[in-house]
Formats: structure tokens, C-alpha cells, sequence
């Protein structure tokens, strides 16, 4: 009961906080956080449900989103779970994420993952004695290594936790530099109403990246699940609250067929300051296999700055 009655409050103090945070428009003035990369949503899955997703995951890629969704794996009878995603976001960026994760009876779910985030070669400039910008006829690169490991457990009958160390490995024209950040997730299943959960989620806090403050979340979501002549259709709202940003807001919808397929839609909000083109509404489609191999698809647009593509594969064996 104790630990139940602390679950809520931290629930319930950490959602005000984010709550308060989308209050007033504060502009973005994050130029001085850095690994923004980290919080790039990861899987074609969450991104087809508009990334409302912390309540959703499951399994090996809740490493990326709650790590107290790895719990789950406790109730299947397979032992391990992986989870491969590609990105191809805007521009020449490029996002790359493998996780795999283990049940052992009695002890709980461990995990491990790897992501690369690529930018592409870029030209390089120089200034001149007037400060103007000179071109030096070569191209750099930059790019960022995370590994991961986690560890998740239940706490009572209907609480759920996980906990997710990140190593940071960033490169900017062969200049590296590194850092350590922390992960918390807790999810509630509120036995009142069968299918429901609340979800929390603290993401990339401790270190710092480049001598700036990494760029730091926390997270509030509610998960509503059912199912309608074998039709199990979810629901799931995030607030988001980021570092020196205004708090984000994310509603998906997921409809789990009897047959093949998997249809998934989202309405998600942003801080860039384009306004003009289609954005802020997702797409998404899903194949299930035999209940063990997952793959999926998303489109995901952001208006004149392009549109974002993902793909997934998950596995259970």
C-alpha cells in the first residue's frame, strides 16, 4: 500500500510539473542543451500513433520509450525479445536502433541497445579576416553512438518499473566528446477499470554533453485499451515536457485487427516554427506474424521541412 499510495504522488507531482511547463508559450532558447538527437522518437510504431507511446511499448523497444514496459515479457512465455528500427528523418539525417531484451524467472527483465544517429557529410566553412564566411573545398561528418542498458521489475501487483543507464558517444568533425544520462519509468495499471494505465517517464538526466546540458524529458501518459469483436483498439495521450521548450502533446489511436494487419493513427504537436505545409498528423500500418514477428511502417510529416519515414522489425523467440 505504501509503495502504491508513493507511485501516485509522484504521478501526480511530476503531471502538474509538465502541466505547468505548457501554461505560458515560452520560445525555444535551447541552443545551449545539447544530444537533442536522444530524444528523437524512435520505432514506426509509435511514430504512426503520432508518438503518444510511453504507455503502449512493450517488450524490447520500451528501452527507448518506458523501461518499465519491459516487465512485460514477465507474462509471455517467450524469454527474448528484439526490436531493429531505421529512420530516415529530414534531410540527410539518418536514425539506426537495435534492442534486445531478456526475462530470467524470479529476478526480472534485463536489456541492452545500441542506436546510431548519423547526420550525413556537410560542407566545411572557415571565416576570413572580416568575418566572412569561406569555403575550405571539404565535407565532415558528425555522428552519435548510445549504448544502453536496463533493468525493469514490478514493484506491486500493478506497478511497474525500469530504470535505463545511456553511454553517449558524439563525434563533430572528429572532436569527440561523451557523456552518462539516466532513464526512469513507472507504469500503473489502474485495476478499477481494466485496460488502463498511467505512465511516467523521466528521460537523459545526469551529465552533460559537450560541456552543455543534455536535452532532458519528462513525461505523463494514459493508456486505454479494449477489444471489440477481437478488434483491440487503443487509445493513448502523452504530455511531454521538454527542457526550455514548451510541453508537447501527443494523442495516437492503434486498431489491432483479428486478421494480418494493424492500422495506427496520432495527432502530435512540435516546436519548430514552420507552419506552412501538412504536419502534426501520422500514419501507420503494422503486419503481425504468428503473435511473435512484428513489422511495421509510418509516415510521419513536418510541413515544408519534409516528411519522416520509419520502419521496424520486432521478435519474440
Amino acid at each position: 500500500m505504501k509503495k502504491l499510495t508513493l507511485s501516485l504522488i509522484l504521478i501526480a507531482a511530476f503531471s502538474t510539473a509538465v502541466s505547468a511547463s505548457n501554461v505560458t508559450n515560452i520560445p525555444d532558447v535551447s541552443s545551449g542543451v545539447s544530444g537533442k538527437f536522444s530524444t528523437i522518437n524512435t520505432g514506426a510504431a509509435a511514430s504512426g500513433m503520432g508518438n503518444a507511446y510511453i504507455g503502449a511499448s512493450i517488450d524490447a523497444v520500451s528501452i527507448f520509450w518506458n523501461p518499465a514496459g519491459l516487465e512485460n515479457m514477465k507474462k509471455k512465455e517467450d524469454e527474448w525479445s528484439m526490436y531493429f528500427s531505421h529512420n530516415m528523418w529530414l534531410n540527410t539525417i539518418t536514425i539506426d536502433s537495435l534492442s534486445v531484451a531478456k526475462s530470467v524467472k524470479n529476478i526480472g527483465v534485463f536489456a541492452a541497445a545500441i542506436s546510431y544517429f548519423g547526420a550525413g557529410d556537410m560542407e566545411n566553412y572557415g571565416i576570413d579576416y572580416a568575418s566572412n564566411p569561406v569555403d575550405l573545398n571539404r565535407t565532415f561528418s558528425s555522428y552519435t553512438i548510445i549504448g544502453s542498458i536496463a533493468y525493469a521489475n514490478n514493484l506491486d501487483n500493478n506497478i511497474d518499473f525500469g530504470v535505463v543507464m545511456n553511454y553517449f558517444y558524439d563525434s563533430i568533425a572528429s572532436s569527440p566528446a561523451n557523456a552518462v544520462s539516466f532513464d526512469l519509468g513507472l507504469r500503473y495499471f489502474f485495476t478499477p477499470l481494466k485496460g488502463l494505465s498511467f505512465n511516467l517517464v523521466a528521460k537523459n538526466w545526469g551529465g552533460q554533453l559537450g560541456g552543455d546540458t543534455m536535452d532532458k524529458e519528462v513525461s505523463f501518459g494514459a493508456l486505454y485499451t479494449t477489444e471489440i469483436e477481437k478488434w483491440v483498439i487503443s487509445a493513448e495521450y502523452d504530455l511531454v515536457g521538454k527542457i526550455r521548450n514548451t510541453a508537447l502533446q501527443n494523442f495516437g489511436l492503434e486498431f489491432k485487427t483479428p486478421y494480418l494487419f494493424t492500422f495506427r493513427t496520432g495527432y502530435f504537436t512540435d516546436n519548430n516554427i514552420v507552419d506552412a505545409g501538412f504536419k502534426h498528423i501520422s500514419f501507420g500500418v503494422g503486419l503481425n506474424v504468428n503473435q511473435k514477428y512484428t513489422i511495421d511502417f509510418s509516415f510521419e510529416p513536418y510541413g515544408e521541412l519534409g516528411n519522416v519515414y520509419k520502419s521496424s522489425f520486432g521478435a519474440d523467440f
